[in-house]
C-alpha cells in the first residue's frame, strides 16, 4: 500500500468515526424518562392510577427541570426520591417522577403523549422552557383512554 492509500484510508476511518459518534449523540435524550410502571390504561371516571418514570439528566450540567402540565395529571412529590416541583438534577443524576392520573379529570380524547420534562425558564420563572425538553420514547409515552 502506498502513502496516498494509507492517508485516504485514515481520513475515511476518521470521518466514519465522527459520523457514528454524532449519530449516537443525536439519539440520546437530554433528559431520559424511563417508565417503572405500566403507561397505558383505560380509566373509568372513578379510577385513579399512579404512573412512575425515572428521570435522568444526560446534559453536562445541573438543570432545574419541570413538567409540562397535562389535564387530569397531578405530580406527586411526597417520596424521598421523588422529583420535586421544580426539581434540580446534576449531570447523570435522577429522581422518580410520580404522576397521579384521575379518570374523572380526563378529557374525552384521553392522554396520548408525554410526560414532557423541560428545563425551567429560569431567573425565578419555573415555567417550562420549550427549547430544551424531552419525552419518553414512543412505546413508553402515556396512553390513557376514558372507559
Amino acid at each position: 500500500m502506498n502513502w496516498k492509500s494509507l492517508k485516504f484510508l485514515g481520513m475515511s476511518a476518521g470521518f466514519l468515526f465522527i459520523m457514528l459518534t454524532s449519530c449516537v449523540a443525536a439519539v440520546t435524550p437530554k433528559f431520559a424518562l424511563t417508565p417503572t410502571t405500566v403507561t397505558s390504561f383505560k380509566l373509568r371516571p372513578s379510577d385513579t392510577v399512579i404512573v412512575r418514570y425515572r428521570v435522568t439528566n444526560n446534559t453536562n450540567s445541573a438543570r432545574a427541570l419541570t413538567i409540562v402540565p397535562v389535564a387530569g395529571v397531578t405530580q406527586i412529590i411526597g417520596n424521598a426520591d421523588a422529583c420535586r416541583r421544580p426539581f434540580v438534577l446534576g449531570k447523570g443524576h435522577s429522581c422518580v417522577l410520580s404522576l397521579r392520573i384521575s379518570g374523572a379529570q380526563l378529557t374525552a380524547s384521553g392522554i396520548h403523549g408525554g410526560p414532557t420534562v423541560c428545563k425551567t425558564i429560569g431567573r425565578g420563572d419555573s415555567n417550562p422552557d420549550p427549547y430544551l425538553c424531552s419525552q419518553p420514547p414512543s412505546p413508553n409515552i402515556l396512553h390513557v383512554n376514558p372507559n
